[in-house]
C-alpha cells in the first residue's frame, strides 16, 4: 500500500494537521500541488499570490479568498495577447477585463477597417428603397475580416462564461431576438467565481474546492 503522506513528485510531505489547499509543489519549482489533508493530488502552474497568500481553509465548502484577487485585472495589450494565444482554448476561464478589453480593441479595429473599405470601394444608394448597398469588394473585405474576429471571440466568450460558472450553451441567448443579446451581455459582465469551478481556478488567486478537486483527479 502506498504511503499517503509521500508526495508523488518527491520532497517532504505535509503533516496531516495542515488543512487542504494549494501549496508550492515540493518537487517541481514554479508549480503548485493540491494537498487534500492526507495526500498530494494534481499539480498546476503557480498563479500569483494575493496579500493573504494561498487559500487553504475551506469556507462553506470552498477554499475562498475573501478580498478580491490583486492580479485578476488584465490590461488591453495582455488581454489581446491572451486572446491570440488561446484561440483554440474552449475549456479554460477568462476574466471580465480580459474579455471586454478584447471586445473593445477588436470592435474598434473592425469598425476602422469597415470604414476604410467603404471609403476605398464606395457603395451606392438603391433608388427604389433608399437603402445603402455596399460594393462587392468592400463586402468581401468585411467578411474576410469577420472570420478571424469570430475565431478569436468565440472561444473567449466561452471562457468568459466558464469564469462565471456557466457553460457555452448560454451563448444561444444571442439568437433570441431583442432580449437575448441583452441577457447575454449581462452574463458576460458577470463576476468571476472566486473558487475552483468545473473549468479551473480563477485568475489571480489560488483557491480550491477540496471535494471537487479530489473528485476531478481521483
Amino acid at each position: 500500500m502506498t504511503d499517503p503522506y509521500t508526495p508523488p513528485s518527491g520532497g517532504p510531505a505535509l503533516p496531516p494537521s495542515v488543512p487542504a489547499g494549494w501549496y508550492p509543489d515540493p518537487g517541481t519549482p514554479g508549480q503548485i500541488r493540491y494537498w487534500d489533508g492526507y495526500a498530494w493530488g494534481a499539480s498546476a502552474p503557480a498563479l500569483p499570490r494575493t496579500g493573504s497568500g494561498y487559500a487553504t481553509t475551506p469556507s462553506a465548502g470552498y477554499g475562498y479568498i475573501a478580498e478580491p484577487p490583486t492580479s485578476a485585472y488584465v490590461g488591453p495589450l495582455q488581454a489581446v495577447g491572451l486572446a491570440l494565444t488561446r484561440w483554440r482554448d474552449y475549456r479554460g476561464r477568462s476574466t471580465r477585463s480580459e474579455y471586454w478589453w478584447v471586445a473593445l480593441v477588436l470592435g474598434l479595429g473592425y469598425l476602422a477597417v469597415v470604414f476604410a473599405a467603404e471609403l476605398a470601394w464606395p457603395g451606392r444608394i438603391d433608388l427604389e428603397t433608399g437603402a445603402y448597398v455596399a460594393s462587392d469588394t468592400a463586402s468581401l473585405v468585411e467578411f474576410l475580416l469577420y472570420v478571424p474576429f469570430l475565431v478569436i471571440t468565440l472561444p473567449l466568450s466561452v471562457r468568459r462564461l466558464h469564469d462565471t460558472g456557466k457553460s457555452w450553451a448560454y451563448l444561444l441567448f444571442g439568437f433570441i431576438p431583442v432580449a437575448g443579446p441583452i441577457i447575454l451581455i449581462v452574463l458576460l459582465c458577470g463576476g468571476s467565481e472566486p473558487y475552483v469551478n468545473a473549468w479551473g481556478p480563477p485568475r489571480g488567486a489560488v483557491v480550491g474546492d477540496p471535494a471537487y478537486t479530489r473528485r476531478r483527479h481521483a
